[in-house]
């Protein structure tokens, strides 16, 4: 999932450093985050309701920044909480010892939802997850979410933050492994070293998306 919001180009905004996300943050990141995925074409699918998609999608980036946080990933933010990506570390990922680090906090947050949303969301996840271990079988980096304020969209944050993370993992000579549902980061994404090594349709919701990997030269 991903909503850098920037041309790789761009940089009309003063930046802060990257930072790591505390726990203090956690809800004020996933309102931000609630906010960059709130046009999204799969959360849009699956929670055509504008009301219900902003609760649905505020309790979803909390319970993964929770998890990204418990399973020993980067979960990074801006100063001022102007943007934020969640990373899952090589050979390591959301395993049930990062589930019960995280008081369950994505199981908890799908048991509330109703059976038929819950029904997509696992048919996705499922495929996905099935996908992404037969792709990038080696130990690597997941970009799991990225996003930013939707005013700030074009002035570069989301550039910044995913290369804070391509940089850590060039130090660590490992691929980065990312999903993208919107076909115009693509492009993005490809300006960044990526390349699409899949593209796929989310059961469920029937939309498109792009498995992307980074590998290290």
């Amino acid at each position: 999932m991903d909503d850098p919001g920037a041309p790789a180009t761009l940089r009309r905004v003063k930046q802060g450093p990257v930072q790591p996300l505390g726990r203090n943050q956690i809800d004020l990141v996933a309102g931000m985050l609630a906010r960059a995925f709130d046009d999204d074409p799969i959360w849009s699918a699956l929670w055509p309701d504008a009301d219900r998609r902003a609760l649905q999608l505020q309790r979803m980036f909390a319970a993964l920044a929770r998890t990204s946080m418990a399973a020993g990933g980067c979960a990074t933010t801006l100063e001022g909480v102007r943007g934020a990506a969640m990373w899952l570390p090589p050979g390591r990922g959301m395993g049930i010892s990062a589930v019960v680090r995280s008081r369950f906090a994505l199981p908890r947050m799908i048991l509330r939802m109703p059976r038929g949303e819950a029904r997509s969301l696992r048919a996705m996840t499922t495929l996905l997850d099935t996908r992404h271990a037969a792709l990038v079988p080696e130990p690597h980096w997941y970009l799991w979410v990225v996003g930013v304020e939707p005013h700030l969209h074009g002035q570069g944050l989301g550039t910044l933050l995913v290369r804070d993370g391509l940089a850590r993992a060039h130090r660590d000579g490992t691929p980065v492994y990312l999903e993208t549902e919107t076909a115009g980061n693509v492009t993005y994404y490809e300006g960044l070293g990526f390349r699409v090594v899949e593209e796929l349709m989310a059961p469920g919701v029937g939309v498109p998306l792009w498995l992307m990997v980074h590998r290290p030269a």
